[in-house]
Formats: C-alpha cells, sequence, structure tokens
C-alpha cells in the first residue's frame, strides 16, 4: 500500500498544506470552497491504485493550511496551485492532470490558462468558474450567510444537501469541518470568502 505523506509549502503569504501519495502521473484534487482535502479520500485511493501520483491539498484558510491570508478566492487560490505545481517539479516530471470541484475547477481553469506547460489536462465536477448573474435572491442570500453566528450553522446545515449519495462517513468529515471552522476561527475568514469576487471570463 503506497504511503501517504503530508507536506507543507511556505509561500510568502502564509502556508499549504498536502498530501502527496503513489507514483507515476501528478494529479492534483483541488477541493471545493469550504472543503478540506479529505473531499478526496474516496477518489485518491483508487488513483494510487491506478498508478498515479496523487496531491490532494487544503485551500487557503482551510484545513491544515494557514489561518490568515491577505485575500481569497479563484485567482489567489490559482497562484497557490502554480507554486504547488512548481514545487512539484511539474515541468521535469511531466505535466499535471488537475482535478477541481466548485471553486477548485475556477483554479484548475486559472492555472491552465497561466501555465498550460505545467497542465496536461483538466477534470472540472460542479464547476463554479464564470460569475453568475447577480439577483435579488443571491444577494439576500449572501447578506444571510453574512449575518454573525450564522454562517457556521447554515453552511453545515446546508452542506448534506450537495451530496446526493450522502457517504457513509458524512457526519465524521461534517464534524472535521465544523472543528476547522472553529479552530480557524472561521466566521471571519468564511466573510472574506464570500465576498463578490469576480472570476472573469474564463475564471
Amino acid at each position: 500500500m503506497a504511503m501517504t505523506v503530508t507536506r507543507y509549502l511556505d509561500l510568502p503569504d502564509g502556508r499549504l498544506a498536502y498530501d502527496d501519495t503513489g507514483d507515476g502521473p501528478l494529479v492534483v484534487c483541488v477541493p471545493a470552497m469550504f472543503d478540506l482535502r479529505s473531499e478526496y479520500r474516496f477518489l485518491a485511493p483508487r488513483l494510487v491504485a491506478a498508478s498515479y501520483r496523487v496531491v490532494t491539498l487544503d485551500l487557503r484558510g482551510m484545513g491544515e493550511s494557514s489561518a490568515e491570508w491577505p485575500e481569497y478566492g479563484s485567482e489567489p487560490t490559482g497562484r497557490d496551485l502554480l507554486a504547488l505545481l512548481r514545487h512539484l517539479d511539474a515541468t521535469t516530471t511531466g505535466p499535471a492532470l488537475i482535478f477541481g470541484c466548485s471553486i477548485g475547477a475556477a483554479v484548475a481553469v486559472h492555472v491552465a490558462a497561466s501555465a498550460p506547460e505545467l497542465v496536461r489536462g483538466i477534470v472540472m465536477a460542479g464547476p463554479f468558474v464564470r460569475d453568475a448573474p447577480t439577483t435579488l435572491a443571491t444577494r439576500l442570500g449572501g447578506a444571510v450567510l453574512r449575518l454573525p453566528g450564522l454562517t457556521r450553522p447554515l453552511l453545515l446545515g446546508y452542506w448534506p444537501k450537495w451530496e446526493p449519495q450522502p457517504p457513509a462517513d458524512l457526519a465524521e468529515h461534517l464534524a472535521r469541518l465544523k472543528a476547522n471552522l472553529r479552530e480557524h476561527k472561521g466566521a471571519a475568514r468564511v466573510l472574506h470568502l464570500l465576498a463578490p469576487r469576480r472570476r472573469g471570463p474564463a475564471g
């Protein structure tokens, strides 16, 4: 069985945590907004068994990555991923396949457009790439999520609705998310993440 090694990449504004498992062509998995790298706890072992090297990372402000960053969103996270790919030496070991979920898909698009020599392909799950039209409902929803004390319970309460077929360990995963948000004083950070940020025409 391939051993998973947790590593850290120090950047000027913070530290990224990532797991590195297996040998072979590189696959980097980028989680959805508000999720942890353990989002890929089912997919990663299958890819490793198929002879891929799999790297899963925590987004800035989540999991074991440092909590406080000067900015959040797809573009700064894309810069994080670019730094990670260069750190992993994707130019010599071969370009990476990037699997991105939700905002992770926007990150994948940003990186593929910025440094195509580092990327051999992208896979997008539930992509959240372009700016959606702003409506009264979305503005009101964003305002409610920003109310002090409501962000975390509303987010975690809605989370199961994103799982059409909830995994058996969903309760444990939600508990990890809740603990992470509490540990990182997540309410203030989540407000930053929820702030309107334009992704541009491609990301």
